[in-house]
């Protein structure tokens, strides 16, 4: 999976090199669009769904690309495009499915930092048992929307943000540290700001029955 991620990698960044030139301009806006969803993951609900759609679509744009290895940066950029706005505007349009999709994506990469670094246990059960966890998360979701939302974007959000403090932001932290004390400080950081998003977001934000259901 590794192998077959970094080679989607390399293939996208052959193709739009000027955006892995501009790695810093990537990086604060990962961490300004993780801060959102920290703090307003439940306000800018609609918007998440959208821009998961979006991001799926370009990723499966990008898969195409690389397996039909098309050498065209006009021919990919349409394809690419074409398969980022299809899905946008179907997570905006199918609610229900773009939030059951981003409850899991936002919660499977969460748990499996947590069970990779406090748990023994073979890859595939930690996968497996992380996947039912976030399917379980995704279907409480579909019932109760705001609590599960609101803790899902923290979490997930603040994972992120601690992530790229650590490995990007101030490497040296990784470097001084073994390779657990570095994940087990990511973690707290994580956490922390997990917890003040979870706060901010309850404290801003109210059950809306229009919203629960969607419309």
């Amino acid at each position: 999976m590794e192998s077959l991620m970094n080679q989607l990698r390399e293939y996208f960044f052959r193709q739009f090199p000027v955006i892995e030139q501009h790695d810093l301009a990537l990086m604060i806006s990962v961490l300004l669009v993780a801060l959102l969803y920290v703090f307003f993951g439940y306000k800018l609900l609609r918007v998440y769904i959208s821009i998961l759609g979006l991001i799926l679509g370009a990723f499966i744009g990008v898969v195409i690309c690389a397996v039909l290895d098309l050498t065209s940066t006009t021919v990919v950029l349409v394809i690419i495009g074409v398969s980022a706005l299809a899905l946008a505007v179907a997570g905006f349009l199918l609610y229900k499915v773009g939030l059951f999709v981003l409850i899991v994506l936002s919660i499977l990469p969460v748990v499996l930092t947590i069970v990779d670094e406090f748990a023994t246990v073979q890859p595939v059960f930690m996968w497996v048992g992380s996947a039912l966890i976030a399917l379980i998360l995704a279907v409480l979701a579909m019932f109760f929307v705001r609590p599960v939302v609101i803790i899902a974007t923290a979490f997930s959000g603040g994972i992120s943000i601690a992530n790229l403090i650590v490995n990007n932001i101030l490497p040296e932290i990784a470097e001084m540290n073994t390779k657990e004390g570095a994940r087990i400080f990511m973690l707290i950081i994580g956490l922390v700001i997990a917890v003040l998003g979870i706060y901010f977001q309850f404290m801003t934000t109210k059950p809306k029955k229009k919203a629960e259901s969607g419309s």
